[in-house]
């Protein structure tokens, strides 16, 4: 009877322990599993990092582009208007030098009676003194010329506008150094009236 229960305890030790060993194994085969998951997680962090890393150094490289490219664009239009203004304003200085050489440019007038006929309108008094402080200052501001006329700043600018269309002004930059230039070519056009 006691071999029996000697069989029967190794028998119960012997089942204790293939369970033990079937834990061990289960735990050590989920830890394992565990562990590639983690280590699977890990590197997809990575290669997600990576590529977040990666997109905002590109928004970085192309905004930086961008801002150069459009400084420079911006560059080139100013040093391009500059020019075309250099250019009106030279056109401006030739005409007056052209209409009589022994006359001193600074002394230049204008001839209003001409103008009125070439345009087939009758300027008010603002519109000739606008065209007046325009011939001394081509590149004066709204606020310059109504400073100097006693007029309100939008006086000023819708005498401008009426004359752009008097004079068929179209230049979208420097209108007020084209309406002048095109005031003292009308005044150069013929001696008498």
């Amino acid at each position: 009877m006691y071999e029996k229960y000697n069989v029967y305890k190794d028998s119960v030790q012997l089942e204790k322990n293939k369970l033990l060993i079937i834990k061990e194994t289960i735990r050590n085969n989920y830890e394992n599993r565990l562990k590639n998951k983690n280590i699977i997680n890990e590197k997809e962090k990575a290669i997600i990092r990576v590529k977040y890393e990666y997109k905002i150094y590109t928004m970085i490289a192309l905004i930086i582009f961008i801002f150069i490219l459009s400084t420079y664009i911006i560059k080139i239009k100013n040093i391009t208007n500059r020019k075309k203004l250099d250019s009106l304003l030279a056109k401006i200085n030739l005409l007056k030098h052209q209409s009589n050489v022994l006359i001193d440019t600074k002394k230049f007038k204008l001839n209003r009676k001409k103008i009125e006929l070439t345009i087939n309108k009758k300027l008010n008094e603002t519109d000739w003194n606008i065209l007046l402080i325009l011939l001394k200052n081509p590149e004066a501001t709204n606020k310059e010329i109504s400073e100097q006329a006693f007029l309100s700043i939008d006086g000023i600018g819708s005498a401008l506008r009426r004359m752009y269309i008097y004079f068929d002004v179209k230049e979208t930059n420097y209108k007020k150094v084209s309406l002048i230039k095109n005031a003292i070519e009308i005044c150069n056009l013929s001696k008498t009236i």
